[in-house]
């Protein structure tokens, strides 16, 4: 783990919201799979057990009430690992003085997970998550962020062991059937989120060569504006994918998560660069060829 880095990122999560542009991202594709090495990693109804337990998890350590700071410091610890929880209140006391002198809370909610990587002992999970604060009365701002969570087994508990803006070393690739489904995520988020008006008709192209069904069509019906618009902005658009987490496979489908960190200029009228985190939310279907994206949302 680095240490250095999570400390950080932790306070940033607690007293200004997480930013997808925060923390290191690793590059997209999984590390190398150490399939039957050990013990084996969760399946099936246990992992599913995991991912849910990530999600909850980082709904109660995102949120807080400056009335019951003393409560919500022990409901979030109670969810992690020895080590982290000591890093957590080392961040949260800096968060007492702030909350108390503006009155501010904080309301998670976690809208979706997918897991990352597994091993027998370590899950990674991808959770998008909405985060509320509130000074007094007033809302002050929606956060929409994606941390990944790595969830540890400590004893028959899965306990929180890191919170990360993207991919961390270790832990098990998926494989087979779930690492090509993650392949095909990976590029077609990939595809999606980059756009160049120099190359506007080969980057369609790209991404038709990806998806299929309904998607297709709404894609195609909306090409030309598309166009349009990047030509007259001397738009140019580049993704960096952080984390790709699978929400369920089965059934010749699918549904895949994605984080990436969005750079975008427009040379036309001299904006940019600016970054933005996007989340995306993919439903992929098997046919004679391989994964297609047969659906596609951007979760805002």
């Amino acid at each position: 783990m680095r240490r250095g880095t999570t400390a950080a990122l932790l306070a940033a999560l607690l007293l200004a919201g997480c930013t997808s542009d925060g923390g290191e991202g690793t590059p997209p594709e999984p590390p190398p799979s150490r399939d039957g090495v050990g013990a084996p990693r969760p399946e099936g109804a246990r992992l599913e057990q995991v991912r849910r337990a990530a999600a909850r998890a980082v709904e109660v350590v995102l949120s807080h009430d400056h009335r019951t700071l003393a409560a919500d410091e022990a409901a979030a610890t109670a969810l992690m690992t020895p080590e982290y929880a000591e890093e957590f209140r080392t961040s949260f006391a800096r968060l007492r003085s702030q909350a108390a002198r503006v009155q501010g809370s904080s309301r998670a909610v976690a809208l979706d997970s997918g897991v990352v990587s597994a091993t027998a002992d370590t899950v990674r999970v991808l959770v998008f998550v909405d985060r509320t604060t509130r000074s007094g009365e007033v809302q002050q701002s929606v956060a929409r962020v994606a941390p990944v969570v790595s969830m540890e087994l400590s004893g028959d508990a899965w306990r929180v062991s890191d919170i990360a803006t993207g991919t961390t070393p270790g832990g098990d690739a998926p494989a087979g059937v779930e690492a090509a489904a993650v392949r095909h995520a990976t590029r077609t988020a990939r595809a999606y989120l980059t756009l160049s008006w120099e190359t506007i008709q080969a980057d369609l192209a790209v991404v038709q060569g990806l998806i299929a069904g309904q998607l297709a069509g709404q894609y195609a019906d909306g090409a030309d504006a598309l166009v349009e618009a990047v030509r007259a902005r001397r738009t140019v658009q580049r993704p960096r994918i952080l984390a790709v987490g699978l929400s369920g496979v089965g059934d010749g489908q699918a549904d895949a998560l994605v984080s990436a960190l969005v750079t975008t200029t427009h040379q036309a009228t001299g904006d940019g660069p600016s970054r933005e985190g996007r989340r995306l939310r993919l439903r992929l279907e098997r046919d004679g060829t391989g994964w297609r994206t047969t659906q596609l949302a951007v979760v805002d």
